[in-house]
């Protein structure tokens, strides 16, 4: 996806997750000399990962006046009815794969448990490739720098989608 796309995507729903993680790259030279020997490149390549669910529209206003009974802690028996059959899909999720005496349910098992995002989750992710870093995250001094660049470009993205009204 290009810049214009993950720009409109920030105006649209300005709250993302930005995941890292280091890339290794061993280059072996032909000729080995003294200015040409085997390197090893420590990199750090990153996305940047649109929200599907959290928007910025989403009720955030903290609940007042809240009257708690102590058997509303307790589990009802319609819930444990649900929580019961979840533990039985997701059993069978795991054990049906792994042993043969089970695989029949494999035909029985859902293969999608419903819940109240479906709509929203079934769609695509959106993923934007940052900038790969010449960093080692195993080293302090690199981290600092990844740190810095990310505020770096994301405050830079953000004064490209909104202006300078942040």
């Amino acid at each position: 996806m290009n810049d214009f796309s993950l720009l409109e995507n920030i105006k649209r729903n300005p709250l993302v997750k930005i995941t890292g993680d280091n890339l290794d790259v061993y280059v072996r030279s032909c000729l080995q000399g003294l200015g040409k020997q085997h390197m090893d490149m420590h990199l750090f390549a990153s996305n940047l990962l649109s929200s599907r669910i959290v928007t910025t529209d989403m009720d955030n206003t903290m609940p007042t006046n809240i009257d708690l009974d102590p058997t509303s802690f307790l589990l009802q028996e319609y819930n444990a009815d649900i929580l019961r059959m979840s533990y039985k899909l997701l059993l069978s999720k795991i054990v049906s794969p792994r042993c043969v005496s089970f695989k029949w349910m494999e035909s029985v098992t859902p293969t999608h448990m419903p819940h109240p995002y479906q709509a929203e989750m079934s769609e695509k992710s959106l993923v934007f490739q940052l900038p790969i870093q010449m960093r080692n995250e195993a080293k302090y001094e690199d981290c600092i720098e990844i740190m810095n660049n990310y505020e770096e470009v994301i405050t830079k993205l953000f004064k490209d989608a909104h202006g300078n009204n942040l």
